[in-house]
């Protein structure tokens, strides 16, 4: 099941990204601090308002997670969004960026913006698959090697 996170989830969203990306794609600690900095900074703010978290949980255990920050009043930022690969292809990324974009539409923001890798090939499809397009791309030495990112935007139909 998807369900918005409870405090105690945070160091699992955190772990759980820390975990993949090194096993996955050779990641350094500098990408969990980064991880970290913006999960502790959502979760100490009192007054989330347009901002959420979801994390897929799986008969207790943590599966995954997709978050909305706010950046400006019009524009949302997705983060953190991330599937155990032993849940991937059962429909949880869908149904995940389904209640990510349908919680910006509610909450009057015309645009989503997200950043992702060019390797990350299964993610960007589905961001496409959702009516986001490449804005932007750059090579940055990040999580102690060179990563091609890329700057994706979602326009949201208002009024």
């Amino acid at each position: 099941m998807i369900r918005t996170y409870r405090l105690e989830d945070l160091n699992d969203v955190i772990a759980l990204h820390a975990e993949l990306y090194r096993r996955e794609r050779g990641y350094d600690d500098s990408f969990a601090r980064f991880v970290e900095e913006g999960i502790r900074e959502f979760g100490s703010r009192k007054s989330r308002g347009r901002e959420q978290l979801w994390v897929v949980d799986r008969g207790g255990r943590h599966g995954g997670s997709i978050g909305i920050t706010e950046m400006d009043a019009k524009t949302a930022q997705l983060r953190w969004f991330l599937l155990d690969p032993r849940l991937r292809g059962e429909g949880f990324g869908r149904e995940m960026m389904e209640l990510a974009t349908a919680h910006c539409e509610a909450n009057g923001y015309e645009r989503i913006v997200l950043w992702t890798n060019a390797e990350l090939e299964s993610a960007r499809r589905l961001y496409a698959s959702f009516g986001f397009e490449l804005a932007e791309s750059r090579s940055s030495f990040l999580s102690g090697r060179v990563l091609h990112e890329e700057r994706w935007v979602k326009q949201l139909i208002t009024g």
